[in-house]
């Protein structure tokens, strides 16, 4: 019988094994790398992906880092990727191998490597542009995601775009009383996953938020 519960540490092999079951012949590698990165991706929020038990179970790790370790899983036989008859097109989607099953019962320890790929740096593209001078001038997200057609979860991604690049600053975009709890929150409990992150703070605190608050903190 394989182990249900969730891994008690950050071991990202037997967090994306626990992932692939929870998600067996659903998703591919970079639908189920958005959602251990906790992305709100298109593929993400379209199927409610969002939902899902995992989502943020690797949030300090880039989703290109995450791909590479599901790809390593793919390689050490642990992961098997199986063309799925969805519509007119085969689709290649996740399962677990039997491999995979005996390195979760057996809690087998595998090590995964890190790429050392350079972080492509924050670009400030006329889309984002946009976004800035849109919010510099209304102050809401709500209003700036309607003249603009877009999703309120893009135009966080933007305005953290921002912060990033000194546009603006976290607390342009976020209540300083926010702030300080977000950035007591991180530091006193030393959360990883950006679902258990969001569950130790109050409702009002939205995703987006968390990540304006601390995004010179991550990626």
């Amino acid at each position: 019988m394989i182990p249900r519960n969730l891994p008690t540490q950050e071991n990202p092999a037997e967090i994306i094994l626990h992932a692939v079951i929870a998600h067996e012949r659903q998703v591919g590698i970079s639908t189920i790398a958005l959602i251990l990165k906790g992305s709100r991706a298109k593929q993400v929020s379209k199927r409610q992906l969002f939902n899902s038990h995992f989502f943020g179970a690797l949030f300090y790790q880039q989703v290109d880092i995450i791909e590479n370790f599901i790809k390593q899983l793919i390689n050490k036989g642990a992961i098997k990727i199986v063309n799925m008859n969805i519509g007119p097109f085969f689709t290649p989607v996740l399962e677990i191998s039997e491999e995979g099953k005996k390195i979760l019962e057996n809690k087998t320890s595998i090590e995964l490597q890190t790429k050392h790929n350079p972080v492509q740096p924050a670009i400030l593209t006329n889309s984002i542009k946009e976004t800035l001078d849109l919010f510099q001038e209304f102050k809401s997200v709500k209003i700036v995601a309607e003249k603009r057609n877009l999703t309120e979860s893009t135009i966080w991604e933007h305005l953290a775009t921002c912060i990033k690049l000194r546009q603006l600053r976290p607390s342009d975009v976020v209540e300083e009383s926010k702030i300080k709890l977000i950035l007591e929150t991180k530091q006193n409990l030393k959360l990883k996953g950006l679902k258990q992150f969001k569950a130790a703070l109050p409702e009002d605190i939205s995703y987006g938020e968390i990540r304006c608050a601390i995004v010179n903190g991550i990626d």
